[in-house]
């Protein structure tokens, strides 16, 4: 003989959808939690790589800086030894100098 099945009255109907719409929600809302969780992983981890890159950048930005300002203290050092090479001459007043004293004046 199978089982007697107990008849669902009304109440006990109406108390079993409302909680099958509750299980329903319930499985909506979590499924929207994981979609955004999924989102605020993704966007985490795109502002991660943009922080990397904007990094890498600024490590090339002080490197290139870096490389000019080598470069303009080897031109002002390259143009302080021109200048005290051809400071070290005889000047325009010396070799006048001379010539009106006939090569006696002693310059600098």
């Amino acid at each position: 003989m199978p089982p007697v099945i107990p008849q669902l009255t009304d109440d006990a109907l109406r108390r079993i959808v409302i909680r099958l719409y509750d299980l329903s929600t319930a499985w909506a809302e979590l499924d929207a939690e994981r979609l955004a969780r999924k989102a605020q992983e993704d966007l985490a981890q795109k502002e991660r790589a943009m922080s990397e890159r904007e990094l890498e950048l600024q490590r090339q930005r002080t490197t290139i800086v870096e490389r000019e300002r080598d470069l303009e203290t080897q031109r002002a050092d390259f143009a302080e030894a021109k200048a005290k090479a051809l400071g070290k001459g005889r000047g325009v007043g010396c070799v006048l100098k001379k010539i009106f004293s006939l090569g006696l004046a002693r310059c600098g």
